[in-house]
């Protein structure tokens, strides 16, 4: 079965994501407030078209999607546009205010899985500052299994958190399968995190699985230094902007093409940077832009 795998934080525009992505400019709080304000009216109108456009043309070339940052709205429609969509349940929580953040991780199947037995299941990932929950989606393949693991890190997970949670993953793995050769896995998401941080210490997992065959495929080739996924919120990186978002797959998977960043998706603009959101401060133009998330989109061609 050839696959094309599409990862995408299509960012919660109804939250204080919005706070977080002008944290490192010189605006006023109240300058701040008036953007956010701005920048809802303009998701309210403008981007939940453009999303479902994206959506729609994504789902219909049968491609597996792994979303990050859904709020509840967004998940309830989804729920009922496609057949096979699975998301964490618990919100996203802040640990130091205890406050509960809308956003949910999600996978959307095409309908060539119609038939096949899936599972679903929620992992509770957390550090000192956040739980941030990932999704696993178990499908059976003729007594091999596809795994699939949506997550979203914390921008704050160092890399003991990091590798905690590859370890956390690997037990519900164990747990779940007596004979791990059998699997086939695919990590993909917004890890905040550079690549080469990813496969240091999320790719744990493949460590931990490698006594069983599996290993980690190289899925970044031929990427220019300068290509970015979006701006970076590791803190100890001096680059702006960085490949954070990534598809992680074990070895027993065939790569076909390897990992594509793309930001224009059926004509449509996906991504928007900080000064985009910035430049929106006009009342005569804040509605006018189409762009939807500060992340591009990835793709990943496979072959099971």
């Amino acid at each position: 079965m050839q696959l094309d795998l599409i990862s995408w934080n299509i960012l919660n525009h109804q939250s204080g994501n919005i706070r977080i992505l002008l944290k490192n400019t010189d605006l006023t709080k109240n300058h701040i407030k008036q953007l956010i304000k701005n920048e809802k009216s303009r998701y309210n109108l403008v981007v939940k078209n453009n999303l479902f456009g994206i959506l729609d043309y994504l789902y219909n070339q049968s491609k597996i999607i792994f979303l990050q940052e859904v709020d509840k709205e967004i998940l309830v429609i989804l729920k009922k546009k496609y057949k096979l969509v699975f998301s964490t349940r618990e919100p996203d929580i802040n640990l130091l205010t205890n406050e509960k953040k809308q956003e949910y991780r999600v996978i959307i199947l095409p309908e060539t899985f119609l038939g096949f037995e899936i599972i679903e299941k929620e992992i509770i990932l957390e550090n000192s500052y956040a739980k941030k929950n990932c999704l696993m989606v178990k499908i059976n393949m003729d007594s091999n299994y596809l795994i699939l693991i949506n997550v979203h890190l914390h921008w704050k997970s160092n890399d003991s958190d990091i590798k905690k949670y590859a370890e956390k993953i690997f037990g519900e793995l164990k747990k779940s399968f007596i004979d791990l050769t059998k699997l086939r896995i695919i990590i993909s998401g917004d890890f905040n995190k550079s690549i080469k941080k990813v496969e240091n210490n999320f790719g744990e997992i493949f460590k931990l699985l490698s006594n069983n065959g599996i290993i980690l495929n190289s899925n970044y080739q031929n990427i220019s230094k300068d290509e970015f996924t979006s701006h970076t919120t590791d803190t100890t990186e001096t680059k702006k902007f960085d490949i954070i978002d990534n598809i992680l797959t074990s070895s027993n998977i065939t790569v076909l093409k390897p990992i594509q960043i793309i930001d224009k998706i059926n004509g449509m603009d996906a991504y928007m940077s900080p000064n985009d959101l910035i430049n929106l401060n006009l009342p005569e133009i804040k509605l006018n832009p189409g762009y939807i998330s500060d992340h591009k989109l990835i793709q990943l061609s496979i072959r099971l």
